[in-house]
């Protein structure tokens, strides 16, 4: 039989670049790996995700463990970026913090932050827990760092305890994510409480 031939609506796909497979793998590794865990994961299951042959997968990344830390400081850096971009790019960093939560409690991407490093704490690897040590000091460095830019602003009380608010931040984001777990789709109800403490720690009359 004749092979039907192509038509406008059957473009040839594009052969991806070697960046944009890999990260086509990440994505589909960051949803994997938050939808099942580390160990319901497997790299067949990863690479069928991205559309992807195995063989394929393991020429970007070693193992399943390679490619879980890698999702990981992945999603972390994409969170962090978009962070920086959007909360100091004003002159009320308390403000930016709330609009910014507001907004990104509801992308998928930011959830799934939230639940790789609720699941790295399952992972028995001594790699991961160096890894999942490192984000959250560089998550408290950068609430710290925010904390004194909102007191240089004149928003944030100059006596606040930089410190304090860092592990609170850090503390309800992982309550919110662990409320996630017990019941899916609870994590944007977390929005109005995180919101009212972060609007605590405001000098300003709004």
């Amino acid at each position: 039989m004749r092979e039907p031939a192509l038509t406008e609506y059957d473009p040839p796909r594009p052969r991806l670049t070697g960046d944009e497979r890999r990260k086509g793998i990440l994505r589909a590794a960051r949803s994997e790996f938050a939808r099942v865990g580390y160990y319901g994961a497997s790299t067949a299951s990863i690479a069928r995700v991205a559309g992807c042959s195995e063989p394929m997968l393991y020429k970007h990344f070693a193992g399943k463990l390679d490619l879980f830390m890698q999702s990981l400081q992945d999603s972390m850096d994409r969170v962090r970026r978009l962070y920086d971009e959007y909360a100091t790019a004003g002159n009320d960093i308390v403000q930016q913090s709330a609009q910014y939560l507001e907004r990104m409690i509801h992308e998928p991407e930011f959830l799934e932050l939230h639940q790789l490093r609720r699941i790295a704490v399952t992972v028995d690897k001594q790699a991961v827990r160096a890894l999942l040590a490192a984000i959250e000091h560089e998550t408290l460095e950068q609430v710290r760092m925010a904390i004194g830019l909102g007191q240089q602003q004149g928003v944030t009380d100059p006596d606040l305890d930089p410190d304090y608010v860092a592990f609170g931040w850090l503390g309800m984001l992982q309550a919110a994510c662990y409320r996630e777990s017990l019941e899916p789709g609870a994590f944007v109800d977390s929005l109005p409480h995180i919101v009212r403490w972060l609007r605590t720690l405001d000098t300003i009359e709004r």
